[in-house]
């Protein structure tokens, strides 16, 4: 797990929260993030059909990113800065581009934020 630029880092982490990384796979949260409480992120994954197989992916979450509460962040996402993810979605891999706002199970782009 990467927490970047140490020397300005904002990180707000609610209770109830998740984080999962191995050896295999790396998390990366940059500057002035909020995770809100119960939130899931996981860099791993199985095989669906040797399920002994992992095969875990990188996830960065971008600066200014803001993670509603009971959200779950899948292996191989990539966050675009100042994102805001709404409660209760599921962010499938994938890169997501910045400033807009994210719902839904998957999430999709709802809006963007001007």
């Amino acid at each position: 797990m990467e927490i970047h630029d140490s020397s300005n880092i904002s990180l707000t982490v609610s209770s109830g929260c998740y984080f999962a990384a191995s050896k295999r796979s790396k998390l990366v949260i940059k500057k002035n993030v909020i995770i809100a409480p119960n939130v899931l992120i996981n860099t791993e994954n199985h095989g669906l059909k040797d399920r002994r197989i992992y095969n875990g992916k990188i996830i960065i979450i971008n600066s200014n990113v803001w993670i509603g509460a009971n959200s779950l962040i899948l292996s191989g996402a990539e966050i675009g800065e100042n994102c805001t993810i709404a409660g209760g979605s599921v962010v499938l891999r994938g890169a997501y581009r910045g400033n807009t706002l994210l719902a839904g199970n998957p999430a999709v782009i709802k809006k963007e934020i001007v």
